[in-house]
């Protein structure tokens, strides 16, 4: 189950990497060429007009907060939370229903030979 779920959430990191630029492994922001701060609605065309597949924060162009990804019909699928980048806190799986699939916790342990 440990390896659906990663694997899983390695895909959706993977999708993100196609939605923009990317510089240094951050997004930029198009209009300024600057690493982009905020919540981004990610929209899936083939799904209809305004149809949101992933809701993602960034801070300073990396994931920093929550992310949430959705089934076509706007039922919430998961939702999980990173700092600095990196998966941190319980992430919970749903399935269509909105029942709960699954759920795990991962504890970011940050040292400063690793903290930019």
């Amino acid at each position: 189950m440990t390896r659906l779920i990663l694997t899983f959430l390695l895909l959706t990191s993977l999708a993100q990497a196609n939605l923009g630029s990317y510089k240094h492994g951050k997004s930029i922001y198009p209009n300024t060429n600057k690493p982009y701060t905020g919540n981004l609605d990610v929209i899936n065309n083939d799904w209809g007009v305004d149809a949101v597949e992933f809701n993602k924060d960034y801070v300073e162009g990396v994931l920093h907060g929550a992310e949430k990804v959705f089934y076509r019909s706007g039922q919430l699928k998961s939702v999980g939370y990173f700092k600095r980048g990196l998966i941190d806190g319980t992430t919970t799986l749903y399935y269509e229903d909105g029942s709960v699939q699954a759920q795990y916790s991962l504890k970011l342990a940050l040292t400063t030979a690793n903290v930019k």
